[in-house]
């Protein structure tokens, strides 16, 4: 099946990546609206999900469209936030992000634009499919949020909503991890994932995929400061996650990259930047393959 994308430069290099891993063809689709920093999903029917940004960077509002399979035109945009302007867009790492859960269920979670930024903010499509939800903060306490946050879901009804946070700079900043086993109605608070003190780059992204029950967490650590390496963290008990460093870069100051994690035929493909190169590679495979 072609691999459909919004235009955006992020998912469209992975989507090249995948392309050239796969010999699958890329279609190009122009997001409604003129939005900025779209995230997109296809669910099993070959339905393609398409969140984006639109207003000012700094207190905007996010849109939710989607198109079928063998459409040439999206639906009509939902708005995804219940309070006008509490999302923001600031650079290239704090839009909303999406996931699609259970019979390929929209959820979608953003980081408030309130003063401070004091939580990552979550909805869902609700059950009738024409609305979005009262949005939720699930932010209770791991407070400092700056990258943004990320949002999974599985067939299986688990939802997890992470972030990186701290307010004693990069060194001790931290990933959570708030979780739901009920597609999620409710959410556990949220639990440190990353078991090793390896810190958080401030300002770059970080992205999170679930299969059966298992997370994947892909973020750029920061260790002593100069340590910013490409780490992922996996498990299905947020308490008890592995760590694994995927790519070093020596470097004294946030690079503000991004990064992108979704299913494959061989399991997980992860696709990150690091020293002005985009690399991607198989959560199965030992060797790396760049573009």
């Amino acid at each position: 099946m072609p691999i459909k994308t919004a235009l955006c430069a992020t998912l469209a290099l992975v989507s090249l990546a995948y392309s050239l891993a796969y010999s699958e063809p890329i279609d190009l689709l122009r997001m409604p609206q003129n939005g900025l920093q779209p995230q997109t999903a296809v669910d099993a029917q070959g339905r393609l999900h398409l969140i984006y940004f639109k207003g000012e960077p700094r207190a905007g509002d996010v849109f939710y469209t989607r198109i079928d399979s063998g459409e040439t035109e999206f639906s009509n945009p939902l708005r995804v936030n219940s309070t006008a302007h509490s999302a923001i867009a600031i650079g290239t790492v704090r839009g909303p992000h999406l996931a699609l859960g259970v019979n390929g269920r929209p959820h979608v979670s953003w980081m408030d634009a309130g003063e401070g930024h004091k939580g990552m903010l979550y909805t869902r499509l609700d059950s009738s499919g024409t609305r979005f939800e009262e949005q939720r903060n699930l932010t209770q306490f791991a407070l400092g949020l700056d990258g943004g946050g990320s949002v999974a879901a599985d067939e299986l009804g688990h939802v997890w909503v992470s972030w990186h946070a701290g307010q004693d700079g990069e060194k001790t900043r931290r990933i959570w991890v708030a979780r739901s086993d009920d597609e999620g109605a409710h959410f556990a608070a949220e639990e440190r994932a990353n078991p090793l003190e390896h810190g958080a780059c401030g300002c770059c992204g970080m992205r999170t995929f679930g299969h059966d029950g298992i997370l994947y967490v892909l973020y750029r650590s920061a260790s002593e400061i100069v340590h910013r390496d490409m780490t992922l963290l996996a498990g299905a008990d947020i308490a008890h996650m592995s760590q694994q460093k995927i790519h070093p870069w020596e470097l004294s100051s946030c690079p503000m990259s991004t990064s992108y994690l979704s299913a494959d035929p061989n399991g997980a493909l992860l696709a990150w930047e690091t020293e002005r190169q985009v690399y991607y590679a198989h959560r199965n495979g030992p060797v790396w393959s760049q573009l």
